[in-house]
């Protein structure tokens, strides 16, 4: 079994407002006594406390895995008296902040083909790009557009032709560590939060991504990470007396595999630029990633939408910072100011560390990108 704390109660109540105006969304469940897992904790844990977590972890990706579905989308209760869940249009926290922009949202499925479902993410991760940001560059204008356009090409390559028109997976989509609770042996006593959970294609289903390295904020060596190393030594051990773990092991294979940072950039498309250019780029290029966009926006120099899309973002970004600053919504915070100003720096320090290590470990493990 899932250890999903048991809901009582769920739905809208006026009162819980202050102005009693507007309705506000609740949900009663049971209290699960036990804390919080944290990376950190999991770091500094015992190997038998890890593999202890590892292995319930695994079980119950296992059973998530086993729960297969004709379409791609979100369980929604079935109308009527049927008691069995219909798949309907995909909810995202992406697609939901992205909506509060827009009038007319493209039409979120239910999905039938894998092709349809990742072209509808990357039409959320693109229009997401689009929304102003304060002080845009245009610099950071060219490098989050050259990603895009080769995100554009790389996400078929992901995409199994045996599996393009299903199964579907139920899938938490959320499982970081703030979602799992444990006890004292790090055993899990539940899992919380489903409500973005859905049915995926089955090229999109990956193990928690904060494991594989892709969905924390700082670059981490796959080959030598013990909370990655370890999990998947968990997966393969008990892959040897289990037919439905040695399916996942087949299915999820390396963690270094370009499938799991497009994932990941498409659940949330804030991380582009971060996942992007730590863990995709260097798979496909060398040198320095000014010159690469440089001598790509040359090569495209007379591309006029690809100049008119960079002129739009920064142009829409100097009209937002202007907006906030007229009217005493800018929020100055000095700190992140001046580790924004010293971040391309030290971006492209720790950038050249990274190749050098990276290309010194493929070489000693034969490998080549």
């Amino acid at each position: 079994m899932i250890p999903i704390p048991h809901v009582w109660a769920f739905g809208e109540d006026t009162s819980l407002t202050k102005s009693g105006d507007e309705p506000l969304a609740f949900i009663i469940s049971d209290h699960v006594a036990a804390k919080l897992l944290s990376l950190q904790a999991l770091q500094n844990a015992t190997e038998q406390q890890r593999r202890h977590f590892f292995n319930e972890l695994i079980d119950i990706l296992v059973q998530l895995r086993l729960l297969e579905f004709p379409a791609g989308g979100s369980l929604m209760p079935s109308p009527g008296q049927h008691s069995e869940p219909i798949v309907n249009g995909l909810l995202t926290m992406a697609a939901n902040e992205l909506q509060r922009y827009q009038s007319e949202p493209r039409n979120p499925g239910p999905f039938h083909f894998t092709k349809d479902f990742m072209e509808y993410l990357y039409y959320i991760l693109l229009e997401t790009s689009r929304l102003p940001l304060e002080d845009l560059e245009r610099a950071q204008a060219q490098e989050e557009l050259f990603a895009l356009l080769d995100l554009a090409k790389r996400i078929p390559t992901i995409c199994n032709s045996q599996s393009s028109n299903g199964p579907f997976i139920l899938s938490h989509l959320d499982v970081r560590c703030g979602n799992i609770i444990i006890d004292a042996d790090f055993g899990i006593a539940g899992i919380i939060d489903w409500e973005f959970s859905g049915t995926i294609p089955l090229d999109y289903f990956t193990p928690p991504l904060w494991i594989t390295g892709h969905a924390q904020n700082a670059y981490i060596n796959l080959y030598t990470d013990t909370v990655s190393n370890e999990f998947y030594t968990a997966l393969s051990v008990k892959a040897t007396t289990s037919r439905d773990c040695a399916r996942l092991m087949q299915e999820w294979g390396s963690p270094r595999q370009l499938r799991f940072p497009i994932v990941q950039i498409l659940r949330q498309p804030e991380t582009l630029i971060r996942v992007f250019y730590s863990f995709i780029v260097r798979k496909f290029f060398t040198g320095d990633c000014e010159q690469l966009i440089s001598e790509f926006l040359a090569r495209n120099g007379e591309n006029r939408t690809l100049e008119e899309e960079i002129r739009h973002r920064v142009e829409n970004s100097k009209n937002y910072s202007q907006y906030l600053r007229e009217h005493g919504l800018q929020i100055i915070d000095e700190e992140a100011q001046k580790r924004q100003k010293e971040f391309p720096a030290n971006f492209k320090v720790e950038m050249a560390k990274l190749n050098k290590n990276y290309r010194s470990t493929n070489q000693t493990r034969g490998c080549t990108h």
